[in-house]
């Protein structure tokens, strides 16, 4: 799914997200950096639908290039996901039941996780990192068109972010767009296409990853994340 957004602007108390112009599009991992209260949270659930009074327009488009109603076709992981207090198969099942389209490669999605040996487990007594990763499995099952984390693996150990960040690279298609809040710099150079810096409340720039380690402002990110 491409996302469009033009002439952006909401207003919350002292808060002001201005974005005049931005495309998300299909066969993409997006990773969005920048400062505390920058507007990266913000703008993620106004994509997904969470926040519904801007001014401006968003629109959404298939891969067929013809104009959609978002609604069932964006799975989101918020910064703080809730576990039901059930197994972790009951969980997924969950997930699975939300969705609006045909349920892919579950045993896959499993395996990418390494989720198969918990299946029977209370998913509220896992680990903060295990926890994370039936959080992720629950959006990446529900097989939709646009995909929003944010934060997938704040406050994760190491080889929970390992595990999660492949499990969000295998789920890139070419019909799907995959937007990443982070403030990792090394986790965005790891798994995104493209990377977008947010300050104050706008778009300073969109990198191809390609042209990364050219680019000043990722360059000074790199430096300040190393000191």
């Amino acid at each position: 799914m491409e996302v469009a957004i033009n002439n952006l602007l909401y207003k919350n108390q002292d808060f002001e997200l201005k974005i005049n112009s931005q495309v998300f599009k299909d066969g993409n991992i997006y990773g969005i950096l920048g400062a505390n209260g920058s507007g990266k949270s913000t703008l993620l659930k106004i994509i997904s639908g969470e926040i519904k009074d801007y001014y401006g327009e968003i629109s959404y488009k298939n891969e067929c290039d013809q104009l959609v109603t978002p609604k069932g076709l964006i799975s989101v992981l918020s910064q703080k996901p809730y576990i039901f207090k059930t197994t972790v198969e009951e969980n997924i099942k969950m997930a699975i039941n939300w969705s609006t389209k045909p349920i892919e490669e579950i045993d896959s999605i499993l395996d990418s996780l390494e989720l198969k040996d918990y299946l029977k487990r209370d998913a509220t007594l896992l680990s903060g990192g295990e926890m994370q990763r039936v959080a992720i499995a629950r959006v990446l099952a529900q097989n939709l068109d646009l995909m929003l984390f944010d934060e997938p693996t704040s406050s994760i150990d190491p080889k929970n972010t390992r595990i999660i960040e492949e499990a969000i690279k295998k789920s890139k298609k070419e019909d799907r767009c995959i937007v990443v809040v982070t403030h990792n710099i090394y986790q965005a150079l790891r798994i995104c296409d493209k990377i977008i810096f947010m300050k104050e409340g706008t778009i300073l720039e969109e990198i191809d990853k390609c042209n990364a380690m050219e680019n000043q402002i990722i360059n000074e990110f790199l430096f300040y994340t190393s000191s």
